[in-house]
């Protein structure tokens, strides 16, 4: 509790906020005897400013929901506070509390959002989520391979890093193009080194007493150093040594790393054929496809197949005495009904916005279904669909 009412300065100290009673007062060049600016939302659990300079000022609040509707975190810019001018606003319906994490800059960040309870008992802790936002008004959830809880955040001067169940992933945010990756199971702290271009993983005492150590790895992923603690060992914790360093060779070149994983055995060739373009072709009695692309017209031996299939359908309908089974026309997709205004400018520019969104969303799921693989940031904007059509249904009340 204290934490998140923990009083904040700006990175030039011209700002100073505290949260009393759901509203996050605002003072301004060190006059403490009235505030100038403030935040005002029920349920106003925790907030945060940005570490940007003037007269870029953003601050981040979370606001807990009510029964049956969402907690959101949004972004204002300074010093215009009104719900209808936040810069990123995003909902869940999992969310007891959030922490922020800005970048070096203040343009972007990260919330971790969490619950007080995992109702399906996957986890002791609650059940946590990552989304993030930028000043452009840009946002999503992040998506990972595997469920688990979330030790650490880390930001880098051209990046940044998240652990999930031991996987880490290093990111460039423009773009958010994946840089690296590698895992580090019953990772307990993260942290970047000065200069942006390694960071050590930990596992300390007392959050975990057994397998104590540290790793150094490249930001592309590669182990440059470990050491683990010798029995009756224990690692209480670790940092790097401050200071200002020059770029290395490190930020030109991969490094090798000191564990090679293994490498697929490549399919085997025939001296001859070595070093040649091949000209076999795999089933060439078919039509060339790409994987998980659906063929017009089936090849026999599928159709045979299929054959097979149904006839053993039917001899088990007949034994049981069902009826033959019937199938069910697809229904087409209705049209969408023409936009309606609200008679509010601001509103209906935030409506025709998230139509927008959806129309994407939609042509994503239309082309996942088809089997394409989609980026990172794609999945995410599918996974934040339910929260765009929450956020639509709200503006059209």
């Amino acid at each position: 509790n204290f934490l998140k009412r923990e009083p904040k300065w700006s990175a030039d100290e011209k700002l100073f906020a505290i949260l009393v009673n759901n509203r996050v007062l605002i003072y301004e060049d060190v006059k403490l005897d009235h505030y100038t600016h403030s935040i005002q939302a029920e349920k106003l659990q925790a907030f945060s400013i940005s570490p940007s300079l003037a007269p870029a000022y953003y601050i981040s609040i979370f606001t807990l929901g009510k029964a049956g509707q969402p907690s959101f975190w949004r972004v204002f810019k300074f010093p215009n506070f009104d719900p209808t001018q936040s810069v990123v606003s995003r909902s869940s319906f999992q969310a007891d509390k959030a922490t922020f994490h800005w970048n070096r800059r203040g343009t972007n960040l990260f919330v971790l959002t969490q619950t007080d309870v995992d109702k399906t008992g996957g986890s002791y802790y609650g059940k946590q989520s990552l989304s993030y936002g930028d000043v452009k008004g840009n946002g999503g959830n992040m998506t990972f391979s595997k469920e688990g809880p979330i030790h650490a955040i880390s930001w880098n001067p051209g990046g940044f890093g998240n652990i999930a169940t031991g996987h880490i992933s290093v990111w460039d945010v423009r773009g958010y193009k994946k840089l690296g990756e590698c895992s580090a199971p019953d990772t307990t702290s993260l942290a970047w080194d000065p200069r942006g271009e390694c960071f050590l993983t930990a596992t300390t005492y007392p959050r975990l007493t057994v397998g104590n150590g540290y790793k150094i790895w490249h930001y592309t992923g590669a182990l440059m150093h470990k050491r683990t603690c010798e029995d009756k060992e224990n690692l209480l914790s670790i940092s790097w040594q401050p200071g200002n360093y020059p770029k290395s060779d490190l930020s030109k070149s991969v490094p090798k790393s000191i564990e090679v994983t293994p490498k697929a055995t490549a399919a085997y060739r025939p001296p001859g054929a070595r070093n040649k373009p091949s000209t076999f072709t795999f089933h060439e009695h078919e039509k060339p496809h790409k994987p998980g692309q659906v063929e017009a017209t089936p090849s026999k031996q599928a159709i045979k197949q299929k054959e097979k299939r149904e006839a053993r359908k039917a001899r088990k309908a007949e034994e049981r005495g069902d009826a033959a089974p019937t199938v069910t026309p697809t229904t087409p997709t209705t049209p969408k009904a023409p936009f309606v205004s609200t008679g509010d400018p601001e509103k209906d520019k935030k409506i025709k916005n998230l139509n927008k969104k959806l129309n994407d969303i939609e042509k994503l799921k239309q082309q996942k279904a088809s089997g394409k693989q989609l980026e990172l940031n794609q999945l995410a904007k599918i996974e934040n669909e339910a929260a765009l059509l929450q956020e639509l249904a709200q503006l059209k009340l």
